[in-house]
């Protein structure tokens, strides 16, 4: 027993795969989200501590003597100090520009009760802006006075990292889990299609019993199909060792029966013997080319049962082509039988070949076995071919008959009809009712 597999990779790795590609995808954005949302956030913390640095410098600042003093807190410091490691800059300048506390050098533009937040570069370092205007109406000194902090984002930075390195560890496990269980789920899915794929292995190529195993509701179109194709092949095998069988009986008679004629006329001296012979040789020959022709008509119309797909045809048609076949075998005379066709359209679904054979046969029958003139009727979803013969008993079906009417019975079969018989007085009738 051979078996030939074309081996790809398993349903349940694709499954793996795809679903490992959109975690990994969907992991990214979240990670990525993750990063931008920790920046976001320290952003924000760090801001908040510089906002109330500044806004306890710009508390601390006092008019003397028509002049700004300012006497910074140490608590100003102590909140920018939560940054461990970072350096900070500032400058306090009055009205006119003057510094009053920090580096000169370090400068922005600031708006009047407003806080505006900012990156930048200052010796070199990176560094987050926050600027404040504070205006003073005060005896003599009218005027803003404007506070520039600048703080490295170093702290920043790494609060930013820490937050995305522990984001990735939860969702790596998280990634983790979800995968486990959807491989489980998975594999416990896809456990019907492995015992499936098992019982197909197991089974004899000549086994056409319907598969047993259970499949989820979702696969039962799948299983019906897989089910149904077997009774086809099942089927269609056992119509053909059938007509192989048949074959092999029916033939042989009429072979034998033609060489031991032609073995007898070699010694044959008198001519009307001799002749005799011949004709019964000629006839032998005619019944096995008959044979010859049922017996293929009959393999072929069971080959298109399941393969050819039905078609609008007229039953009239399908007579006139069934007649020019018949003709053309010139083994009887066209006045031998007449053609009734009905005037309105016999249209039906059907195989026009399946059924040209059909009629052929139950004409052939007729002037074979029957007695002529032999006529055929066409009427909607009926055809009727009646001889002026007696019949014959349909339960006890003569041999000359069964191969005919086997090919008959066959096509109505597959086109959902029957086969029916009126047997009157000095008349016969063969009917197919559609």
């Amino acid at each position: 027993m051979i078996r030939i597999y074309h081996r790809q990779s398993p349903i349940t790795i694709r499954l793996m795969t795809l679903t490992l590609s959109v975690l990994i995808f969907m992991g990214g954005l979240l990670l990525f989200g993750a990063f931008i949302y920790g920046q976001s956030a320290v952003n924000k913390t760090y801001d908040q501590l510089m906002r109330g640095a500044t806004s306890q410098i710009a508390e601390a600042i006092y008019i003397e003597n028509n002049r700004p003093i300012l006497e910074i807190p140490s608590s100003a410091f102590e909140l920018l100090g939560f940054a461990e490691g970072d350096h900070v800059f500032y400058n306090v300048v009055d009205n006119k520009g003057n510094s009053l506390a920090g580096y000169n050098d370090f400068l922005s533009e600031f708006h009047s009760g407003e806080f505006r937040y900012s990156n930048g570069k200052y010796r070199n370092f990176k560094i987050r802006l926050v600027t404040y205007g504070k205006s003073v109406f005060e005896d003599s000194y009218v005027g803003e006075i404007g506070i520039i902090i600048g703080q490295t984002t170093e702290a920043r930075e790494a609060l930013a990292r820490e937050i995305t390195v522990k984001s990735f560890y939860a969702l790596g496990i998280l990634g983790i889990f979800v995968v486990s269980l959807i491989f489980i789920s998975i594999s416990i899915t896809m456990r019907p299609l492995r015992s499936l794929e098992i019982e197909l292995q197991s089974r004899d190529p000549l086994d056409f019993t319907p598969i047993k195993t259970v499949l989820p509701r979702e696969m039962s179109a799948f299983q019906n199909n897989i089910n149904q194709f077997l009774f086809r092949l099942k089927r269609r095998i056992d119509s053909m060792q059938k007509i192989i069988a048949d074959s092999t009986h029916q033939i042989r008679t009429p072979i034998a029966a033609i060489r031991a004629q032609a073995e007898l006329s070699v010694n044959y001296e008198n001519k009307s013997e001799l002749k005799e012979n011949k004709l019964r040789i000629a006839k032998q020959a005619r019944e096995l080319s008959r044979l010859s022709e049922q017996l293929l008509a009959q393999a072929l119309v069971t080959h298109r049962a399941d393969i050819v797909e039905m078609g609008n045809i007229d039953l009239r048609r399908v007579v006139i082509d069934a007649e020019k076949k018949l003709n053309a075998s010139r083994l009887w005379s066209k006045k031998q039988w007449k053609i009734n066709l009905s005037e309105t359209e016999c249209n039906i679904k059907g195989d026009h070949f399946s059924l040209c054979e059909a009629v052929k046969n139950l004409l052939t029958n007729a002037l074979e076995y029957g007695k002529s003139p032999v006529l055929i009727t066409v009427l909607p979803n009926k055809i009727i071919v009646a001889d002026q013969g007696s019949g014959f008993n349909t339960d006890l079906e003569p041999k000359g008959y069964g191969r005919g009417l086997q090919i008959v019975r066959e096509v109505m079969s597959l086109h959902n009809g029957k086969l029916e018989f009126e047997n009157e007085k000095d008349k016969f009738a063969a009917i197919l009712q559609f």
